[in-house]
């Protein structure tokens, strides 16, 4: 809000303080009464959850000893504070009792400019509770559970109150004599209780303030994929645009980093500065992100927490891979070479630093389950990444399948001998041998007319990959067979109407296209006469 026009058309009261507040609000916090109506007021917010007690008259200050543990909702208590304290201001408990947790803004102290930046970085506060003070405002949000304590220095002017600590309530009176009275429209009869927005709980839980229930959980923002690109030669999105080197020397380019740590959990995290880890709990910030020793090295996480002998640094990759994939508690191992790739290449997609290939996988019927559509997709996601280096077909094991789209293996399985077993995705040859015991398939996407060919055939309700690629190799067989009849005699002219010409022609999917006049022919037939 701006600073007050001229105080000296306020009324007393208002010209004893120093506010920064619009006139227009000082005259809405003057008070109707010249003492807080402790019992109205206090039964109102405990019938919102909130735990109550009372509070000097005219004062913040508490009047029990043992406050904390005497703060209550119960009606019966706050009836007998009543007669004992007419007069008392209410006093609010935030924290995990009452289900709050209150951005305390002062004005004086520079709050306005602190929350002008933060707007401008994150947008506007979400509608919630809010209160108007005498000097700033109290915004209420949903305490988000876990472990999450005060914080006074979270910007200029703004505390963030938790557990043990004392809000004022609206209906208190100030000591100069103005009210805190809930902002119109935002009262808990008027908006609902807002969540705390996700980047005040990033920044509490990378200042150590803030430690979400059960396992680690770094909250992961969208990236600003509009920000300066990236110098990438001729550009992704074309199939075989990238080398691998090229690939992992975008992890060397600090702007590409920039656009990377959202991603993890670390929006806010300045290069160099110490946060909390996101791999595993803790009370300390003890990780960091640090710059290469030599040029043309990655970035890297450093890990203090690790407990091994030295210090452990990981490759971004990596720490994005147990973000999306890891479990609580989980030991942070090396991928392997492939997978480690794969899964560079969709960070790097992901925060909008390149793009995949497009790729035009047969349409799956409306019908199917989630989790084969899941799989199938995941597939489709993985060609496009893996076409910018190279196109060729890909591994897609059942136990890569678990960690690539999130779905369980056995269920990984039941969709691969289906999408298989139904020409969705086939069988393209192989790499190492049964002999060496690294024997693995390479896939790649099928075609409308292996889905037509192997369409009312029943599929396989049990067997490896190996068993399901077995079941349906005879049709891929014909099938490649028709295809190279088709080539063979689609070097022989075809008669075409349209063009009343013998034409070569092209199949594309079930159609032939004649390549004089790209209009549909049909099926070879006589010519002319």
């Amino acid at each position: 809000m701006s600073k007050s026009g001229n105080p000296q058309s306020a009324s007393k009261p208002i010209q004893n303080q120093i506010l920064e507040h619009d006139i227009e609000v000082l005259k809405f916090l003057h008070p109707d009464a010249n003492t807080c109506a402790f019992q109205a007021e206090a039964a109102a917010l405990a019938s919102h959850g909130l735990l109550i007690h009372p509070l000097k008259p005219r004062d913040k200050a508490p009047l029990l000893k043992g406050w904390l543990s005497k703060a209550t909702t119960n009606p019966g208590m706050i009836e007998q504070w009543a007669e004992d304290y007419p007069t008392a201001n209410v006093g609010i408990i935030p924290g995990p009792a009452s289900g709050i947790i209150v951005m305390d803004c002062d004005l004086r102290r520079g709050a306005d400019a602190s929350l002008q930046q933060l707007k401008q970085e994150h947008g506007e506060l979400p509608l919630t509770w809010s209160v108007l003070t005498p000097n700033g405002w109290h915004f209420y949000f949903k305490h988000p559970g876990g472990d999450l304590r005060s914080y006074n220095s979270f910007a200029p002017g703004i505390e963030i109150k938790s557990a043990g600590s004392n809000i004022v309530g609206p209906g208190s009176l100030h000591p100069n004599g103005l009210a805190y009275r809930w902002q119109p429209a935002c009262s808990p009869d008027e908006v609902a209780l807002a969540e705390a927005p996700q980047w005040l709980l990033e920044r509490l839980r990378r200042k150590g303030k803030w430690t979400a229930q059960g396992a680690m959980c770094p909250v992961i923002d969208q990236v600003n994929i509009l920000g300066a690109p990236l110098v990438l030669g001729e550009g992704t999105g074309q199939a075989e645009s990238l080398k691998g080197a090229d690939v992992l020397s975008l992890f060397s380019q600090e702007s590409t980093i920039k656009k990377i740590l959202p991603l993890l959990g670390l929006g806010e995290v300045e290069i160099g500065e110490k946060f909390r880890c996101v791999l595993h709990p803790e009370k300390r910030a003890s990780a960091s992100i640090l710059r290469p020793e030599r040029e043309g090295d990655p970035f890297m996480y450093m890990d203090f927490h690790e407990r091994e002998p030295g210090r452990r640094a990981f490759p971004l990759p990596l720490v994005y891979y147990y973000l999306k994939r890891g479990k609580p508690g989980e030991r942070i191992k090396p991928l392997p070479k492939p997978t480690f790739f794969v899964w560079a290449l969709r960070l790097l997609r992901d925060a909008g630093v390149i793009d995949g290939v497009k790729v035009q996988p047969p349409r799956l019927p409306d019908s199917v389950k989630a989790h084969v559509r899941k799989v199938y997709e995941g597939f489709g996601e993985l060609l496009s990444l893996k076409y910018l280096v190279e196109r060729v077909g890909s591994p897609y094991t059942w136990e890569f399948i678990g960690s690539w789209v999130g779905v369980p293996k056995k269920a990984a399985g039941w969709a691969m001998r289906w999408l298989v077993g139904s020409g969705y995705i086939r069988c393209v040859g192989h790499f190492g041998s049964e002999e060496a015991g690294n024997r693995v398939q390479l896939f790649t996407l099928g075609t409308r007319r292996l889905v037509q060919r192997l369409s009312g055939r029943a599929m396989l309700d049990q067997g490896g990959q190996t068993a399901i690629i077995e079941a349906v190799e005879a049709e891929v067989a014909v099938l490649e067979r028709e295809q190279q009849a088709e080539a063979q005699a689609q070097r022989e002219p075809r008669w075409c109407q349209r063009c009343g010409e013998w034409v070569e022609w092209v199949r594309f999917e079930e159609e032939v296209t004649c390549l004089s006049c790209w209009g549909t022919m049909p099926e070879p037939g006589p010519g002319p006469g």
